[in-house]
């Protein structure tokens, strides 16, 4: 859990995917910042498939993210292939 103050610290916002309410160190982390902090926005998905704790965050402060469209969302999964096999194919060059 400290690890999450150190993460907060060096960054310009936090985005929170999905947490469980009142459980682990997601929440721990988002409430923290937004209780106690308040150093930057942390940024919180919502729609109707987000659980229970990210609606229960936006409620304390979190600035709701919408849902990212599909296509949005398919095109981001194919970056982070094409990243991974760069990476991988770099490696094995070493």
């Amino acid at each position: 859990m400290a690890r999450n103050k150190l993460i907060y610290a060096v960054a310009d916002y936090g985005v929170v995917v999905s947490s469980a309410e009142k459980e682990g160190g997601t929440w721990a982390g988002a409430v923290e910042q937004l209780e106690k902090y308040k150093q930057i926005p942390v940024f919180v998905r919502t729609g109707e498939n987000a659980p229970s704790g990210n609606k229960a965050l936006v409620k304390m402060g979190g600035i709701p993210l919408p849902e990212i469209p599909e296509r949005l969302s398919e095109h981001l999964a194919k970056l982070g292939r094409n990243v991974r096999q760069q990476s991988a194919e770099m490696l094995l060059a070493l």
